[in-house]
């Protein structure tokens, strides 16, 4: 792409696979330089945002219960982005971080 650092990965990004094993996701940290393909999708944390919290949200059983409805199976499981994008992310509590993993 002629803007490649519009999709190089970076410490803090979320990578979710899109295609396949959909909702399968890893919290990257000192990634090698590297782009995501084209079946992740990645989110980027805001500033205001521990990139921990949405990375544990997509890891939970309500994450993959509530994307489930929205895949489809031809000619295996996907997800677009825009049913990505509509699932509701629960408020984090400061004290749920006290919480052990």
């Amino acid at each position: 792409p002629p803007d490649v650092d519009k999709f190089r990965l970076a410490s803090d990004d979320i990578v979710v696979s899109r295609a396949g094993s959909v909702g399968l996701s890893a919290l990257l940290q000192d990634p090698p330089p590297s782009v995501f393909a084209s079946y992740l999708m990645r989110i980027r944390p805001g500033s205001t945002v521990s990139p921990r919290y949405p990375s544990r949200f997509l890891q939970s059983p309500g994450f993959v219960y509530q994307i489930s409805p929205g895949t489809t199976r031809i000619p295996f499981p996907t997800i677009t982005a825009p049913k990505f994008a509509a699932v509701p992310v629960p408020r984090c509590l400061r004290w749920a971080w006290w919480w052990p993993s």
